[in-house]
């Protein structure tokens, strides 16, 4: 094994500039792929306070039609507890509004600005798990007396009230006071199902909404419980539909079922609402993506391994007419691509990293969040947001494939030549 090592690390060392092409390119086949699979994941991938997401399940679009009248909107209090309500193989569940409302904040001496506000029951701080850095959630009872609480973020603690600790402080939102509840760390807003600047409690008129309309502005989060299958929940659902649908015809209306509820990716899809979501072709758009991605850097590293053995046929032809065997003349080539492919990963790996973490702002979707909401959000995406070894296993793993690939069958070749031949650099 010595031995190998320091033959790979002895051609490695005269060969340097084709060594240091055939890095960069693999580094940049590990920078796309990697890329590429950080912004894709940011879907799916578990972090604070979404550290459950692979078995999150939410529901929030609702339509219904009828002869004279048709709408599609968020869901009722009311029909959330109806279709979603005590389901099987539900853990925890939460309420929450189904979109972010923009909201003026001040306080004196400060410049009012345009916040995103997340409306949530209690159970919102106990289904997910956000970082207090002071004080603690609201209850449920808020909701009932209509408690003017809000619990901010960090940035907007340190923009409002220049310190990380601001609970006990007052916030005015729409000219109307409220008490800073807690601070937490600042959401990144690829965190669909979580992400506001401010959160506050449902209000009175949020739950006992008796509107004759069947649409609301709420959602529900649900935590499936270990086992539990996203068909299961959804075969209910639809049960519930067909009941409800049952009690709809006097009315002369019929509720449409779309497949709900839905997963994190398809949340984060943007097709999430009132119509039945299909992502197939999202994912063989992105397998193909992802072999084009490794493709062009594979074409190149295979010319460039045909070039240098063909510089190195007399090389070759020496050692063999001096006894050395196929197999380890196979073996050191072959070294020298795992050295390769392990130092282009690392580096690319590298360059991946500070790309994502430093310029992701430009190119990953941010929800539905606006300008003015982003600029209150001080966190870049974690490391463990960005980074899986899962995914560097497969983009490394495919990178040395296709290496091996490149490699193995022009060494082969080479090392089936004969040693004469190749030592006048006679193509073999």
């Amino acid at each position: 094994m010595i031995k190998y090592i320091r033959q790979v690390y002895y051609e490695m060392r005269h060969q340097k500039m084709m060594t240091w092409v055939s890095i960069s390119c693999t580094a940049l086949a590990v920078f796309l792929v990697m890329s590429y699979f950080m912004t894709d994941q940011l879907s799916t991938v578990e972090v604070a306070p979404e550290s459950n997401r692979s078995r999150m399940m939410y529901g929030g679009g609702f339509e219904y039609r009828g002869p004279d009248m048709s709408a599609s909107g968020a869901m009722k209090y009311q029909m959330i507890q109806k279709i979603f309500g005590s389901l099987d193989g539900i853990e925890q569940s939460a309420i929450s509004s189904s979109w972010d409302d923009n909201v003026s904040g001040s306080v004196n001496g400060k410049i009012s600005q345009t916040l995103d506000l997340k409306k949530t029951d209690g159970k919102f701080w106990r289904l997910y798990d956000f970082d207090f850095i002071s004080g603690k959630p609201y209850e449920d009872a808020d909701m009932e007396t209509e408690a003017k609480k809000v619990i901010i973020t960090r940035s907007v603690a340190r923009y409002f009230f220049d310190k990380d600790d601001a609970t006990g402080e007052t916030l005015n939102l729409n000219s109307v006071p409220y008490t800073v509840a807690g601070v937490v760390r600042d959401i990144h807003p690829s965190l669909i199902a979580t992400f506001a600047n401010i959160y506050t409690p449902l209000s009175r008129n949020d739950i006992y909404d008796d509107s004759e309309y069947l649409t609301g502005g709420l959602m529900v989060h649900m935590l499936r419980t270990p086992g539990t299958t996203e068909e299961s929940l959804k075969q209910q659902v639809e049960q519930r539909y067909i009941r409800l649908n049952q009690d709809l015809k006097k009315d002369s209306v019929e509720a449409i079922y779309h497949g709900a509820p839905h997963n994190a990716e398809y949340l984060a899809s943007g097709i999430f609402g009132n119509w039945t979501p299909d992502l197939s072709g999202e994912k063989r758009g992105r397998i193909v993506a992802y072999c084009v991605l490794l493709l062009i850097p594979a074409i190149n590293l295979g010319s460039m391994m045909r070039g240098r053995l063909r510089h190195r046929i007399s090389e070759i032809g020496v050692r063999r007419a001096f006894g050395a065997k196929r197999r380890d003349i196979v073996a050191q080539l072959l070294g020298e691509n795992l050295v390769v492919t392990l130092v282009g990963g690392a580096i690319g790996l590298a360059l991946s990293l500070a790309f994502m973490t430093l310029l992701s702002t430009y190119f990953i979707k941010m929800g539905d969040a606006g300008p003015t909401a982003l600029n209150f959000t001080s966190e870049a995406p974690p490391i463990n947001m960005l980074f899986t070894w899962r995914s560097f296993a497969i983009a490394l793993g495919g990178c040395f494939l296709l290496n091996l690939m490149s490699a193995f069958l022009p060494s082969w070749r080479a090392s089936k030549g004969q040693p004469a031949q190749a030592i006048s650099k006679t193509r073999i």
